[in-house]
């Protein structure tokens, strides 16, 4: 299960690293406008949960295109980051946490 996991996640982080070839250049800083977004995503679902970081990367997206309308886009991305630090502040285990018992 482990190398199938591993070998499924390689293959789609090849198909993705191609797909973001074909948009423009690459270099060693190519990545870094999303590594803010990609980390807020992750924590603010929930590590452990699938069905909260889906959840978690649609609201956040929306909420900051949303914001972009409206502000700039840094602004926005500031207040994204205010408002998922202040759930995380109220639900520190993320959107869908799992459930274990006591």
């Amino acid at each position: 299960v482990d190398r199938i996991t591993f070998a499924l996640g390689c293959g789609i982080a090849g198909v993705a690293g191609s797909a973001f070839t074909m948009i423009g250049s690459t270099g060693p800083t190519s990545g870094q406008l999303y590594i803010v977004d990609t980390f807020l995503v992750v924590v603010f679902g929930g590590a452990a949960s699938l069905l909260g970081t889906i959840a978690s990367a649609f609201s956040i997206s929306q909420a900051q295109s949303i914001m972009e309308f409206f502000l700039s886009g840094s602004m926005a991305k500031v207040l994204t980051l205010m408002t998922v630090v202040g759930i995380l502040m109220l639900r520190p285990q993320g959107l869908f946490a799992l459930k274990l018992r006591k």
